[in-house]
């Protein structure tokens, strides 16, 4: 029987929005996996934003580690990756993602496959008109730019794409193709052991209900989603610099949106799991689902995902369906950078870490902010808080997932915190001697600046990580 593996990531999800997705529909495929497979609920991302996540995720290191630290950087070369084990296992690996991040240019190389434009183009084959003028004068520039382009007709259509999927709301951001051309990939190599990755980026931002009933909602709710992404972040750097606590009435109009979202990926993610089964992959497929990081809404003074590691930006939801069957809820500290023993133990039978047994995890679950947000200051009008530019790090014992130790700068501190609502009380006692022996556990990697290219730097741009 060839073997598959599925590894499925919603882009940002909030482990508490998820849980509330989960207690609020009850036919879904995620309830499917949370049958039939294990829930992790201390999951924990290693980092609040997607390079530095997904690459422990891939690598089994901590960003320290692994070296992609910032924007521009990547994994060091001598670094060990899934990519580099699973094709000495001779398995055929796809990725397809709307992410930027999930790149070679990050050191994400090696795939028999991979597609990275699902967020910005129908067409990757064509250009996707921009202008930086508004009104008449940019659809003016746009036109100029669709009739001289080589392929008109496509790049008309990525125009059309580009300002359908923002304003108003009314396209998801390429999971429907996206999920299209994996079940064709699949089909491709029926014969291969598989490794497909998707990254969905319909749950990133907030600014649409992507179900059917949903997208009829958003042409009357357009100025409130487009006031609640600029306000939290979806509008870019220069927008999220000073952070705004929202209100309550603000936060479960967000719920409600991103509740939209993850249901949409959930039907698209039932197509797939239909497909494994009509090729007869899905008794023996191990099947992962997770968000990469959360976002903070306020908590603490932080919005969007840049420099905190407070509950809600680094705790995950994560699902894992496997051949084994075993049906579970693991309520301990687990860190979603040993997905990749999981995944190895899974394809060579050689991990040293399973996570389906605790009797093997590693005493501490670390996150750290990465002092992201300093590559990408140069230029902006208002600088962002001081407390931005602090190093951060959070530390946690795998068997105690509601003590959380602190490191702020050169302040250290202890944590208590909330399960449900994942807010966290000080306390008094000193984290110091926790983190520190974290810290001394991990190997430091000297970081590689990375050429990330003109169409990965376009990309970053769009999305507002570059200025």
């Amino acid at each position: 029987m060839a073997r598959t593996v599925v590894f499925v990531v919603l882009d940002s999800v909030r482990f508490d929005i998820f849980q509330t997705f989960i207690s609020e529909y009850d036919d879904t495929f995620v309830h499917s996996l949370l049958e039939d497979g294990t829930e992790f609920r201390g999951a924990t991302a290693t980092a609040p934003w997607s390079l530095p996540s997904h690459a422990s995720m891939f690598t089994g290191q901590y960003p320290r580690e692994h070296g992609a630290l910032r924007a521009n950087t990547r994994i060091t070369e001598d670094t060990e990756t899934l990519l580099d084990v699973l094709s000495d296992e001779e398995f055929h690996t796809g990725c397809f993602t709307g992410n930027p991040f999930v790149h070679p240019d990050y050191g994400f190389d090696g795939w028999d496959e991979h597609r990275n434009h699902y967020s910005q183009t129908v067409y990757p084959d064509a250009t996707a008109p921009k202008s930086d003028k508004s009104g008449l004068s940019e659809l003016l520039d746009g036109m100029r730019q669709v009739l001289n382009a080589d392929q008109r007709a496509k790049t008309f259509a990525n125009a059309a794409y580009r300002k359908l999927r923002t304003t108003p709301p009314l396209v998801d951001d390429g999971g429907r193709r996206m999920t299209r051309d994996a079940i064709n990939w699949l089909d491709d190599n029926a014969g291969e052991d598989l490794f497909l990755f998707l990254n969905y980026m319909e749950t990133h931002d907030y600014h649409k209900r992507l179900t059917k009933r949903g997208r009829l909602r958003n042409l009357v709710d357009c100025d409130r989603i487009t006031a609640i992404n600029h306000k939290l972040g979806g509008a870019g750097i220069s927008h999220y610099a000073t952070p705004t606590e929202i209100t309550e009435r603000d936060r479960q109009f967000v719920t409600e949106l991103i509740i939209d979202e993850i249901r949409y990926v959930d039907i698209l993610l039932q197509r797939l799991w239909s497909k494994l089964e009509t090729m007869d992959r899905s008794d023996d497929c191990l099947f992962i689902l997770c968000s990469d990081h959360g976002d903070a809404f306020g908590e603490r003074g932080f919005v969007y995902h840049l420099a905190g590691v407070t509950e809600p930006l680094v705790r995950a939801p994560l699902l894992v369906k496997s051949p084994n069957g075993q049906q579970d809820v693991v309520d301990e500290r687990v860190s979603l950078g040993w997905l990749f023993d999981t995944i190895v133990d899974y394809a060579a039978e050689s991990g040293n870490m399973d996570l389906f047994d605790p009797e093997t995890y590693p005493e501490y679950v670390g996150a750290e902010n990465t002092n992201r947000l300093t590559d990408l200051i140069n230029g902006l009008d208002k600088r962002p808080p001081e407390r931005y530019f602090r190093k951060r790090v959070a530390v946690y014992e795998s068997s105690h997932p509601k003590r959380k130790y602190v490191r702020i700068g050169d302040e250290y501190g202890v944590r208590e915190l909330d399960e449900r609502t994942l807010t966290e009380r000080d306390t008094d006692d000193e984290g110091e001697p926790i983190v520190q022996a974290f810290e001394d556990s991990l190997r430091r990697s000297t970081t590689k600046l990375s050429d990330i290219g003109e169409e990965t730097e376009s990309r970053l741009r769009e999305l507002g990580y570059l200025n």
